[in-house]
């Protein structure tokens, strides 16, 4: 069984998160999210597109393989790799 817990923040001051900042004394209010897991086993994943569009990515495990493929904004994506070196 894996516990699983997403947050959203957008500029809070307690925890100090959700924030950008461009120089010195300057904050912008951004979202931002916060993904925690625990468990005897479990795996985290994260698709950006900074210019919006679509993400469809699939995890997958065969033993000690993960693997991650599809695509972002058209582009297609095959990852697959030993968790164990």
């Amino acid at each position: 069984s894996i516990d699983n817990n997403v947050s959203m923040y957008n500029g809070n001051t307690n925890p100090m998160i959700g924030w950008r900042s461009l120089g010195y004394n300057s904050l912008i209010p951004i979202i931002s999210f916060n993904q925690m897991a625990a468990g005897e086993e479990c795996a985290l994943a994260t698709g950006f597109s900074l210019t919006g569009g679509d993400i469809n990515l699939k995890l997958g495990f065969d033993k000690d393989v993960v693997e991650i493929s599809g695509n972002i904004n058209g582009i297609d994506l095959n990852f697959k790799k030993s968790v164990f070196p």
